[in-house]
């Protein structure tokens, strides 16, 4: 469906989707399931990133607090920030952070 939702459009335009454009384009997602539209999000600006010679940059320091889905400190914020996500019960169902890896960002 991502592939169908970028067709036609240019690189950069392509960019601009957000992983809510792709839940929306796919009628909607279940809230457990929406770290996919996140997922898809982030294989797109890889595939435009490889397709134009850039490396992605890869913060050695960048800190992994879930092992099991490699989530990042940085990907939570991000993904939190990018939805205004303000619960633990989003932040895991949107990056599948352990509820004890979600709890620490939330006041």
């Amino acid at each position: 469906m991502l592939t169908e939702l970028i067709k036609g459009r240019t690189l950069d335009e392509a960019l601009e989707l957000t992983n809510q454009d792709i839940a929306e384009y796919l009628g909607g997602l279940p809230k457990e399931k929406m770290h996919c539209s996140v997922m898809g999000r982030e294989a797109l600006e890889a595939a435009i990133a490889n397709y134009r010679g850039e490396t992605r940059p890869v913060d050695r320091e960048e800190k992994i607090i879930c092992k099991c889905f490699e989530v990042s400190e940085e990907k939570i914020r991000r993904v939190a920030l990018e939805n205004s996500l303000s619960t633990v019960e989003e932040i895991t169902n949107y990056t599948k952070a352990g509820e004890a890896v979600a709890r620490a960002f939330l006041p």
